[in-house]
């Protein structure tokens, strides 16, 4: 037999107030609007490796905030910046744009780019003045110049054509694809040098990253269509 009866009230009468008043206030700050990271005229590095190096799965990402190099900047100054406000990789910035290429020089009613780099004239302007571009592909429409024009600062210049060669190209360390990210000669693309096999049959030393497009440093050269012009004598 149990000891007593079992009882039909609750032991505790029900609540109908919520046990805290709710926040208007959001739990976390949202998180601050990223910059663009600093544009460089030359490939930046400090002397423990490049921007690669300070990715999320690089040796170097730790030391984002610390590790300093000399930075080549867009307006002609040189001077010591930390990785992560250069180096998209970090997470801090953001990676510049790049400049939309055009088949002809750019120029609007006021002057061409050299105007609108910094100290010059047009400098001011750069996200009011608009011109027609003739871009790749032979579209032609008015664009503002700070899209096109790499002296505003608000774009990168795009990388040249890498060198075009008769053959193959490689150094002492091996070919093109050992100079690709994550091989083993990517961090010697400035330094590495090796004869090339130019159009046209000049031998010469040149440096990988003006050759190999796995260096990052220059695009590679749009294949040659045989037919193009049309052949007097040939299969075309």
């Amino acid at each position: 037999m149990p000891s007593s009866m079992p009882s039909s009230m609750p032991s505790l009468q029900p609540t109908f107030m919520p046990s805290a008043k709710p926040s208007s206030m959001p739990s976390s700050q949202p998180s601050p609007k990223l910059e663009h990271c600093l544009p460089t005229e030359e490939p930046f590095e400090t002397e423990w490796g490049d921007c690669l190096t300070y990715a999320p799965d690089g040796d170097n990402h730790a030391f984002c905030l610390e590790d300093e190099g000399l930075a080549a900047l867009m307006d002609g100054q040189v001077k010591s910046v930390r990785a992560n406000t250069v180096c998209s990789e970090c997470g801090d910035c953001l990676a510049q744009p790049v400049c939309a290429v055009t088949e002809e020089p750019f120029e609007t009613i006021y002057g061409d780019c050299s105007t609108y780099a910094p100290g010059e004239g047009n400098h001011a302007f750069c996200s009011e003045d608009e011109g027609l571009a003739v871009l790749k592909g032979g579209q032609v429409k008015s664009v503002r110049a700070n899209t096109v024009c790499s002296e505003c600062g608000d774009c990168l210049a795009p990388a040249p054509v890498c060198a075009a060669t008769e053959e193959p190209f490689e150094t002492e360390w091996g070919d093109c694809s050992t100079y690709a990210p994550g091989e083993g000669n990517h961090a010697f693309c400035m330094e590495d040098e090796g004869l090339a096999v130019l159009k046209g049959g000049q031998v010469k030393s040149v440096r990988a990253n003006t050759v190999c497009s796995e260096c990052g440093d220059c695009l590679a050269p749009e294949p040659v269509d045989p037919c193009d012009p049309p052949q007097v004598s040939g299969y075309c």
